[in-house]
This record gives C-alpha cells, sequence and structure tokens, in this order.
C-alpha cells in the first residue's frame, strides 16, 4: 500500500468520525441516522486497523470532530447538573410546603 493510499483511508476515516458526532449533535445518540454513521465508520475504522494504519488525529476533520465532542460533553454535564439542581430544589420545597 502506497503513502497516498494510506493517507486516503486516513482521511476518509477522519471525515466519516466527524460525520458520526455531528450527527449525534443534531440529532442524538439514539437516532437511527447517528447509529448508520457509527457503523460506517467503524466499518472504515476496523479496515485501518486491519491494514496497520493508525488514526491521524492531527487531521482537520479530526480535530473538529475533537472540538465537537468536546462541547457535546461540556453542553450535557450542564444539562446534567442544571437537572439535578432542579431535583434538590424540588425537594426543599416538598419539605417547605409541609
Amino acid at each position: 500500500m502506497t503513502k497516498a493510499e494510506r493517507k486516503l483511508l486516513q482521511q476518509r476515516e477522519a471525515k466519516l468520525f466527524l460525520e458520526m458526532h455531528q450527527f449525534r449533535n443534531w440529532f442524538g445518540k439514539k437516532d437511527r441516522l447517528t447509529k448508520i454513521a457509527g457503523q460506517v465508520w467503524s466499518e472504515v475504522y476496523e479496515v485501518l486497523e486491519l491494514l496497520d494504519v493508525d488514526a491521524d488525529h492531527n487531521l482537520p476533520d479530526n480535530k473538529e470532530a475533537q472540538a465537537l465532542i468536546k462541547a457535546t460533553m461540556e453542553k450535557e454535564a450542564e444539562e446534567k447538573a442544571n437537572q439535578e439542581q432542579m431535583f434538590e430544589d424540588y425537594l426543599e420545597t416538598d419539605t417547605n410546603n409541609k
């Protein structure tokens, strides 16, 4: 396999990795399209592994995907904290009404 072919596979993997995380961000992780995108990315990633080619995490699509993952994790953590605070407020209000 030539260096150009390896690079092409790495670029394809990065593109599909980004697409999978964009779908997760847009539609949610349980959506059918997100699951399909995950399966497609996984198949390309497995080809890379079989050919003993590492994913190139310095490619622009991989960097964009990592930024998206970070933003999604921060958003989910904030939403969880807000839900916990709402629950605590509810319990406090319920206790005060007795």
